[in-house]
């Protein structure tokens, strides 16, 4: 359970579409956002994704870590991709503007003629160019928490370290308010992420005898 797709390797504008391209077609429901050392995303490259999976793609919850390397994966929280999307739009309107104006442009457009979705955006955005402030905004944990509160969800279900849930975790998951729930140990890893449909699917069946 809770199969998931991985942030692009680069978070460039053109890179994030070709990521998106990609999940309209695969169709996940939940996406993992790995905010490294806060080196990796600036808000305006994170938003932008965040309005396009809300948009443009079938995931429904993302999931925020902090993870170096191959090391353990921290959990950050969590959140359903379209509230956070709004609360992005809500909260800055040049953003939801720049967004608004090129949302009728494909994702990746094959015919390599005219500006990119990714490059129109960031011209509609900041038609004299990213201002220094906004290069320089990158998203750490406190830049995330500022950025999506309040669509974060700190919340996650403890781990006890077994193979199968006990009947306590089960009840929480099924109480999350997402319909994924993120799992993590004492010491604050992301273990798994459950689909709490299908975990509701299973108790059902196993009830009946099934």
């Amino acid at each position: 359970m809770g199969d998931y797709v991985k942030e692009p390797d680069s978070t460039t504008a053109t890179t994030i579409a070709e990521q998106v391209y990609r999940m309209s077609t695969d169709k996940p429901r939940l996406a993992l956002v790995n905010l490294r050392s806060g080196d990796l995303w600036v808000s305006a490259n994170l938003s932008l994704y965040m309005l396009l999976l809300a948009n443009r793609s079938s995931v429904e919850v993302v999931v925020f870590i902090h993870q170096i390397d191959s090391g353990p994966r921290t959990y950050l929280g969590s959140a359903s991709v379209t509230m956070l999307a709004n609360v992005l739009s809500a909260r800055d309107r040049a953003l939801s503007n720049a967004y608004h104006a090129t949302e009728a442009i494909p994702l990746v457009n094959p015919l390599v003629v005219g500006p990119s979705l990714g490059e129109e955006f960031f011209k509609k955005l900041s038609p004299q160019g990213p201002t220094q402030e906004q290069k320089n905004d990158w998203v750490n944990w406190d830049r995330l928490r500022t950025l999506a509160d309040p669509a974060l969800i700190f919340d996650s279900v403890e781990s006890r370290g077994k193979q199968t849930l006990s009947k306590r975790q089960q009840r929480a998951i099924l109480a999350f308010p997402l319909s994924y729930v993120p799992i993590r140990n004492r010491h604050g890893h992301l273990d798994e992420v459950v689909d709490k449909g299908q975990l509701a699917e299973q108790i059902a069946l196993s009830a009946l005898g099934l």
